[in-house]
């Protein structure tokens, strides 16, 4: 008797909608609209926004600058992030934005990680344990570098 093939549509529509409610109750409950943002957060704004303003500005010197300024936070994430107030705008909000969002890619990428390493309902099954953890939601509801150094992370595995 032939297999009948399952159809591999109903976990991806699955994680999609993990992806899509979580991020949503994510954005309506970013700490940014209560004026609840934290040293670190404040520090990692900043250093964007300065970036931000040199390359919009085209101070070139003053672009390399804020880079050198950086010696104890990552310069990759202020670069994504001043890239990001190019598309959209240089405000908190934004920048809180773009850590939800990265969250949405961490589910995506943790559905693909565990399908390949198990099956199709491993990668569902992972993909809603880090939609569902408070940790990375937490996490994930403030601009911080944990959820970004999440995604590169499983974007090499």
């Amino acid at each position: 008797m032939p297999r009948i093939p399952r159809p591999r549509l109903a976990p991806a529509v699955a994680v999609g909608v993990a992806i899509a409610l979580v991020a949503l109750w994510l954005a309506e409950t970013l700490p940014v609209e209560a004026g609840l943002v934290g040293w670190d957060e404040a520090c990692f704004y900043k250093a964007a926004q300065d970036l931000y303003m040199s390359l919009a500005g085209g101070d070139v010197v003053g672009f390399l600058r804020d880079i050198r300024s950086q010696s104890f936070y990552p310069p990759g994430h202020a670069l994504v992030s001043a890239a990001w107030f190019s598309i959209a705008g240089p405000s908190l909000w934004s920048f809180s934005l773009l850590t939800v969002l990265v969250f949405a890619a961490v589910v995506g990428l943790s559905w693909s990680v565990g399908r390949r390493l198990g099956a199709e309902w491993a990668g569902l099954a992972v993909a809603l344990l880090v939609a569902g953890s408070p940790l990375v939601q937490v996490l994930a509801a403030r601009p911080l570098l944990e959820v970004r150094g999440l995604a590169l992370t499983l974007a090499f595995v």
